[in-house]
């Protein structure tokens, strides 16, 4: 083979690699759009979930309760807020990476895709450690209900405190199943359209 063989051989390679590449930039640009709602998602629900944590904070002055159980609703509250701040800062960390990063290869997108299911697996952590703090924090409101010998009642009564426990359970698996539906719908779905843009590179 001689330099014009040679020379004609590296042409030809470069004009089929700029064939190639508008597909993949554009399978590329393709996946831009859910991550954009991906992020316009979180920063909603960011807000959204300040809110809830400062009308639980107000909670005592919407309901009474009673002084001695103000200590123990506040701790609990206390906790549920550095959980709280944790999954916060975990929250923005990940949204400023995803808006940071440069979808321009097929390595950046999967490292995108990885990040979003571990931040996904994250956030069903914080849902599930919240639950605990808030259901015993609805524990000591009810246990200020202003009726004379109401709780008492209530602790006395086996048949009461079955259903109570009952509705303590049903109450959880609501929430889980709430929690990925919500995921499912609301982030989920365009992380499986990131997922089906990974998947045509290799075909």
């Amino acid at each position: 083979m001689n330099f014009d063989d040679i020379k004609d051989a590296w042409n030809n390679d470069q004009e089929n690699e700029n064939i190639k590449i508008p597909a993949k930039l554009d399978q590329l640009k393709s996946a831009q759009l859910p991550v954009e709602r991906l992020r316009k998602g979180m920063k909603s629900e960011f807000w959204v979930q300040c809110l809830v944590l400062v009308i639980v904070g107000f909670t005592p002055k919407f309901f009474y309760l009673q002084p001695q159980m103000i200590l123990p609703f506040y701790a609990l509250y206390s906790c549920s807020l550095v959980v709280s701040i944790y999954y916060f800062f975990k929250l923005y960390v990940f949204y400023k990476r995803i808006g940071s990063l440069s979808l321009t290869s097929k390595d950046n997108l999967y490292e995108l895709y990885y990040e979003a299911r571990l931040s996904i697996e994250v956030y069903k952590s914080f849902t599930y450690m919240l639950v605990p703090f808030f259901m015993v924090m609805a524990v000591l409101l009810f246990a200020s209900v202003k009726v004379d010998g109401l709780y008492q009642r209530f602790l006395d009564n086996e048949t009461l405190m079955l259903m109570a426990a009952f509705s303590f359970a049903n109450v959880i698996a609501l929430i889980i199943l709430m929690t990925e539906i919500w995921i499912k719908y609301g982030y989920g779905k365009y992380i499986k359209q990131i997922k089906a843009v990974l998947d045509e590179f290799k075909e």
